[in-house]
């Protein structure tokens, strides 16, 4: 950082043991990755999960896997020639999970459908709530 000239266009990043997690300015969000899943977190203040928190999510993650594969199969039908398997893919939101011991596994970005997410709230191991956006 240079005290008397232009601000850093590098993103803030934090590191805690073997996660680097990195702050978008223009997204307002911190992302990191643990054992290949993307977690996000919206706002300015990163909270830090021990890793037993998020073994625990990776594990609801693998378990719930086909439940929510059904799921999109089942809402994608309703779309028409929306395709569950042309590139989808998901990412975990922690943004609550401080205050409501709860988040969201988050599908998005398969080529078919548009700017469509669905998420899915979990809390205590099952699905608790469905939400398809756009």
């Amino acid at each position: 950082m240079n005290l008397f000239g232009k601000k850093s266009n590098s993103e803030p990043q934090v590191i805690f043991g073997v996660i680097a997690a990195t702050y978008s300015r223009k997204e307002e969000l911190w992302t990191f990755e643990y054992e290949g899943v993307e977690h996000i977190s919206y706002g300015h203040i990163l909270r830090l999960f021990n890793s037993s928190t998020l073994e625990l999510m990776r594990g609801d993650v693998l378990m719930l896997m086909p439940e929510m594969k059904q799921r999109l199969e089942i809402g994608w039908k309703e779309w028409g020639e929306v395709k569950i398997n042309d590139g989808g893919k998901f990412f975990i939101n922690v943004t609550d999970f401080q205050e409501k011991q709860e988040y969201q596994i988050c599908w998005a970005e398969g080529a078919s459908w548009g700017d469509m997410v669905i998420e899915f709230t979990i809390k205590d191991h099952p699905i608790i709530y469905e939400d398809w956006n756009d």
